[in-house]
Order: structure tokens, then C-alpha cells, then sequence
């Protein structure tokens, strides 16, 4: 049974998004009922950035965005591989 459900008020939390530099950039309150489910609602919800999630004084969890390097890899392997092979074809090519 969930705390709403047994009359109990429900946690409110706050998300700081970071900047490069550990840098605060903006702030996200909300509510969830458990620490876990705070932590999911942020990753989720905060896009493109690291994040702290606090309840009251209490640092609850991180995450690091690690988008760079996942998106470094796509850009690579959509971009990059298919012109180096398209590059290549066209050197093959005779004009003459």
C-alpha cells in the first residue's frame, strides 16, 4: 500500500541540475514515494545533465550524464564510418 493510500503525506524532493563545473543550474522540486522512485522520476525528467536529488538536508543519490560519449559513438558510427566508406568508393572510381 502505498503512503498516500495510508494517510501519510508523500516526500517532496528536489533535483539540482549541474553544469560542467558541479555549477548549479536550475532546481526541480516534486514528490515521490520513496527515494528510488525520486531517483528514477529525475534521471527521467532531466535530460542532458547531472543531477543531485535532496529530500530536506539529506543528498539522496547522483547521476552523471554520460550522453557525450554515448552520443560520440552514435555520431560516429552513423556518420563518420558510412562517409569514410563512401569517401572510399568514390577513390576507387575510374573517371576516365
Amino acid at each position: 500500500m502505498g503512503q498516500r493510500e495510508q494517510g501519510r503525506s508523500v516526500p517532496e524532493y528536489r533535483a539540482y541540475v549541474l553544469g560542467s563545473q558541479g555549477q548549479i543550474l536550475g532546481r526541480s522540486e516534486f514528490k515521490a514515494d520513496n527515494d528510488d522512485l525520486a531517483l528514477e522520476y529525475a534521471r527521467k525528467n532531466v535530460l542532458h545533465r547531472s543531477i543531485e536529488v535532496w529530500q530536506g538536508e539529506r543528498l539522496v543519490g547522483t547521476a552523471r550524464h554520460r550522453a557525450r560519449r554515448e552520443q560520440v559513438r552514435a555520431l560516429r558510427r552513423d556518420i563518420v564510418v558510412p562517409l569514410r566508406i563512401y569517401l572510399g568508393t568514390i577513390r576507387s572510381i575510374d573517371f576516365c
